[in-house]
């Protein structure tokens, strides 16, 4: 019997669903929002609220249970601890998981997963993104104007 077994198994064994859950959670706490499925995003929330209330106890104890969650990636436990944690308030609540829409192909359904109080790290990175996106667009338009214009010049040239 299955008595007080809640977990979500994702037809997966044990050992890939904790390389699934310790990827996606790496992935939440590096880029701040990643996009998912919902089953894997409700199971991935329980699992960040826990690390982020845990990580809100600067001590080495702390430190210690949540590394081997990350993969002992100090970059990733430094970010935990110092930037990420501090925003954290209240008794948990610290992951939203949005619906998003049906994938295309199965149909499954995705959601978004984000924490709640973004670091200011993330806004930084996020301009940078729009700010080459629409530099790149700029350029693209420049290039389509610039072909377009010697096309017209050599086409003028031809009707001469």
């Amino acid at each position: 019997m299955r008595h007080q077994k809640s977990r979500r198994k994702f037809s997966r064994t044990p050992a890939h669903r904790q390389a699934l859950t310790a990827n996606l959670l790496r992935a939440l706490l590096h880029y701040e929002q990643l996009e998912t499925t919902a089953a894997k995003a409700k199971a991935l929330k329980s699992v960040a609220d826990r690390l982020i209330s845990r990580a809100r106890d600067d001590s080495v104890h702390a430190r210690r249970l949540v590394a081997p969650l990350l993969r002992n990636d100090r970059d990733l436990v430094r970010k935990l601890f110092k930037n990420i944690a501090p925003l954290a308030t209240g008794d948990g609540g610290y992951v939203r998981v949005v619906p998003a829409y049906r994938r295309p192909g199965d149909a499954a359904p995705m959601a978004i997963v984000e924490l709640v109080n973004k670091t200011p790290l993330y806004y930084e990175r996020r301009k940078a993104e729009e700010d080459a996106r629409k530099a790149k667009k700029e350029e693209a338009r420049k290039a389509a104007e610039k072909a377009q214009d010697a096309a017209q010049a050599s086409g003028g040239a031809k009707q001469e």
